[in-house]
């Protein structure tokens, strides 16, 4: 799971915070390991404060879904579970969105993909593992889960794609953010996730 954390870019000389420039940030929501990602400093260009909210939604849902993750066993409510500890960090990356910035949403829109392929990720591991030597009972077992879960997943799977692509339409129109390697890998890895998702669905 990708994680969009610009710490080096937050790391400037300056004494006051800006903390209330990334909004409201509701404190059962917000990781405490994550936190620091808010110390930006009081000057920060509007592009570095949307980047920090970035970081620390992206750094969030890690360990919501985490700790969701231990929890998880029936499907439909584990697809719940998964849901409820993205919404609000989701939200987070919508705001960041909203806002225009055209580097910052690239960031928020591959975190988005991310979060929503890492949800369909944790729900198949849901389903125990099989060998090369499970047969019969068990081997069907496996396989009616697996049809369980699929149709689950496909508006998670749909949601991502549409961020992928998002991603890939900004890179377009904007060729000279890729001058950033950061920027430039977001938009070249939601190329390929797009090129993935395209090959799988010709098979």
């Amino acid at each position: 799971m990708r994680c969009f954390a610009f710490g080096a870019l937050l790391l400037f000389a300056a004494s006051a915070s800006a903390n209330d420039r990334l909004g409201r940030l509701d404190e059962s929501v917000v990781a405490p390991a994550c936190r620091h990602y808010e110390n930006v400093p009081a000057d920060a260009p509007q592009r570095v404060v949307l980047q920090a909210k970035v970081s620390i939604a992206s750094c969030t849902a890690m360990i919501r879904l985490n700790g969701a993750q231990r929890t998880l066993v029936a499907p439909e409510a584990s697809r719940d579970a998964l849901s409820q500890a993205a919404r609000p960090v989701l939200d987070m990356l919508d705001d960041v969105i909203t806002a225009g910035d055209p580097a910052a949403s690239i960031l928020a829109q591959a975190a988005k993909a991310n979060i929503y392929d890492g949800m369909a990720v944790r729900l198949r591991d849901t389903v125990p593992p099989i060998s090369a030597t499970t047969t019969g009972e068990a081997l069907a077992q496996h396989d009616r889960r697996h049809a369980e879960i699929e149709p689950m997943l496909t508006p998670w799977l749909d949601h991502a794609t549409a961020a992928n692509q998002a991603v890939a339409a900004l890179g377009e129109r904007h060729p000279e953010l890729q001058s950033d390697p950061v920027l430039q890998t977001a938009v070249r890895e939601s190329q390929t996730a797009l090129s993935s998702s395209t090959l799988s669905a010709e098979r």
